[in-house]
């Protein structure tokens, strides 16, 4: 017996004429596969298992598994980019805006000191030195 099968979004089952299991193939993979086959036109589709053993599909961490095996110490640690002093597109049409800086809640303001550090401590941020009384940078 055939599985009812439906085009995306569509709540009509497909009118099935019949199966066809053959081997496909894809450059030099190769894997037994299973077509349905409907009355009328359409485009063939492939199920997501024969895709991946066509490997013409990649799913979940297996990916991130193969750029890091072909790029070794790309992934380790924490990037930075120094040297570099990057060119802000201010519009001088477009006036300051005054806003009051956010105010952390006190049960948190412990946690956050010790992030900041840590993050200066990784020299990911740093503090900035003679701002304007009254300037908060976000």
């Amino acid at each position: 017996m055939i599985k009812k099968i439906y085009a995306y979004g569509s709540q009509t089952p497909l009118k099935t004429v019949g199966k066809i299991s053959t081997v496909a193939e894809v450059g030099n993979h190769k894997t037994q596969a299973e077509f349905i086959v409907i009355d009328g036109t359409g485009m063939p589709i492939l199920g997501r298992d024969t895709a991946i053993d066509l490997k013409v599909l990649r799913v979940g961490p297996e990916i991130n598994a193969i750029s890091e095996m072909e790029h070794a110490g790309l992934f380790e640690g924490i990037g930075k980019l120094r040297d570099y002093k990057a060119k802000l597109h201010i519009d001088p049409e477009v006036g300051p805006v005054a806003q009051n800086p956010w105010r952390v809640p006190y049960g948190l303001r412990d946690k956050m000191e010790a992030e900041i550090l840590n993050l200066q401590q990784q020299e990911i941020i740093e503090p900035v030195e003679g701002l304007p009384l009254g300037l908060v940078l976000r």
